[in-house]
């Protein structure tokens, strides 16, 4: 059977603990900028609703790496901006040796200059391509090949059929993102960028107040755009089969960092059970009689809602 091995967010000391707690084998981060107010060189604004997304200096990002080298938690720094002009080319190099010289373990992008751009630095790490870079076909992965890529973040919407085929023709590691999805290229429907008071987050997970025009009565909290998917416990033993090497967990931005490493405590929990045999439904069933946030928070907001990634509903077949 394929190993499979659990990424978990991080953005400070206290969340790095909380994972390690949480029996995690790699954690990813980024990094608080030097020269941006708000912006960041990772997928990240460094604040989400008032929750910073990084970690908030080069003396803390030192303390993680030291705590994952001792615990033998790899560390992936997140440099994964979808877009950094060349004007930056200098800023954000200097934020790479920064990341390096602190130990981290990968680098991970997701544009073509960024990746060019640490090739040719010559770092001398392993480089990663997220998600954002949608790659969607065999020609892509094996241009990432050649580029000296290791592993590379499967798009959202692909299929477990997809991701079988693309991972009998590729060298390259394969990840998944595990949990709250968005659309096949996420992050680059430039809801982002809307001009509120507070920033929303991911635009299509968002609540909206929507009037009738009618009737003038407003519908409070809508969450009109979102058909996301959030869960991929369920598919854990077919992800395996189909040559998927890490399931990634989001949740930098997640005020309560207990919270989080719950959630991937139950993602390592499944996984480990699966590799010994069992199936979803018995791990499930585990759940469903042992764990108060499974009962309470879990199974009501994204089983009986059916959010599943990679199963048949009515989300994932009306799925953009």
């Amino acid at each position: 059977m394929n190993s499979l091995k659990l990424i978990a967010p991080v953005r400070s000391v206290f969340m790095m603990k909380q994972m390690l707690e949480a029996k995690v084998d790699e954690v990813h981060l980024g990094l608080k900028p030097l020269q941006l107010i708000n912006l960041s060189f990772d997928s990240r604004h460094q604040f989400v609703n008032g929750t910073p997304t990084q970690v908030e200096s080069l003396e803390e990002l030192n303390e993680i790496t030291a705590m994952g080298k001792e615990n033998k938690v790899k560390v992936n720094f997140m440099a994964n901006s979808k877009y950094v002009p060349e004007s930056l080319k200098r800023d954000y190099l200097f934020h790479i040796k920064l990341a390096v010289e602190a130990g981290v373990n990968r680098i991970t992008v997701s544009n073509f200059s960024t990746l060019n751009w640490i090739s040719q630095a010559d770092f001398n790490i392993p480089i990663d391509v997220g998600t954002f870079m949608a790659a969607t076909n065999i020609g892509y992965y094996r241009y990432l090949e050649s580029m000296g890529v290791q592993r590379v973040g499967i798009p959202q919407g692909m299929t477990l059929d997809e991701i079988n085929d693309i991972s009998s023709k590729t060298n390259l590691e394969l990840i998944v993102t595990g949990n709250f999805g968005g659309g096949n290229v996420c992050g680059h429907c430039r809801l982002e960028e809307c001009p509120t008071e507070n920033e929303i987050g991911q635009g299509c997970r968002t609540g909206y107040k929507v009037t009738d025009s009618f009737s003038g009565v407003d519908l409070e909290n809508g969450q009109v755009l979102d058909g996301a998917t959030d869960c991929s416990l369920c598919s854990i033993p077919e992800l395996i089969d189909a040559g998927v090497n890490y399931i990634k967990l989001i949740g930098r931005e997640v005020p309560n960092p207990i919270t989080t490493s719950k959630i991937c405590q139950i993602y390592k929990t499944w996984i480990t059970e699966v590799e010994k045999g069992r199936t979803s439904k018995q791990i499930y069933n585990d759940l469903d009689q042992e764990d108060l946030m499974w009962n309470m928070m879990w199974k009501p907001r994204f089983c009986e809602k059916k959010r599943c990634s990679y199963l048949n509903t009515p989300v994932t077949n009306s799925y953009v």
